[in-house]
């Protein structure tokens, strides 16, 4: 675990300077995407209380107004299970993920390339008590008062599906997560310019009116990647 997370933490700088360096000598055909990729986001990132993804129209929870549940995320994805923090065979399985949206961040690449991060907070599934149960009758239920701790919050608003929490009427801590369908775009009476993005950085996405622009400069707020990196540091 140690290994892989030390991975993380140099790939970018490895992966900038390969680029740029193969770029500068005129090796391969570097594609725009890895060249913006490699060289990084600019400064300046927006961020969004509303945001429609993948035909889902995504609020965060500060401004759900209850009529509607639109926080509601669920992920599945493939992850390394570590039987000890020093195993070093993992496997990989697929696991779900149920989490509340918190804030949208959108980063903004050269020549007009973005990535929208949705970042939530996840019910913990991973423990033995866990967040995460099946009922009697299969419908998976989900407890709040039990979230994976931070830093790792992020996911590509691109892996993003949705859905709505029922709260059970005996268990009052839990909550039946129920999947929503996604609607189609031409019903929801919006219309955008998709020019400037390429499909495989923002796909399928429309931006709402409610947006928070502001500066990722300031070195004292630190981010999640400088906290899980400077772990074990001095």
């Amino acid at each position: 675990m140690a290994a892989a997370n030390q991975a993380n933490c140099s790939f970018p700088a490895y992966f900038g300077d390969l680029i740029d360096d193969d770029y500068m000598n005129g090796v391969g055909d570097i594609s725009e995407d890895f060249l913006a990729l490699a060289r990084g986001p600019t400064r300046w990132a927006r961020r969004w209380t509303k945001y429609i993804m993948n035909g889902y129209r995504f609020h965060v929870k500060s401004v759900d107004d209850g009529k509607t549940q639109n926080s509601g995320v669920f992920v599945e994805m493939e992850t390394d299970n570590y039987a000890t923090v020093n195993d070093p065979n993992p496997k990989s399985d697929m696991v779900e993920y149920y989490g509340i949206l918190k804030d949208i961040i959108e980063l903004n690449y050269q020549n007009g390339r973005k990535v929208v991060l949705f970042d939530c907070d996840w019910v913990n599934g991973r423990l033995r008590r866990s967040g995460i149960k099946k009922d009697d009758f299969g419908f998976t239920m989900v407890n709040f008062e039990r979230l994976l701790p931070p830093p790792d919050t992020l996911v590509f608003g691109g892996q993003a599906q949705q859905v709505f929490y029922v709260q059970d009427p005996i268990e009052k801590e839990w909550h039946i997560a129920v999947n929503t369908t996604p609607r189609d775009y031409f019903a929801m009476g919006m219309t955008t310019n998709h020019d400037l993005v390429p499909p495989q950085e923002l796909d399928n996405s429309m931006m709402e009116d409610d947006e928070v622009e502001g500066r990722w400069d300031m070195t004292d707020i630190p981010t999640a990647e400088d906290q899980m990196c400077s772990e074990g540091e001095p």
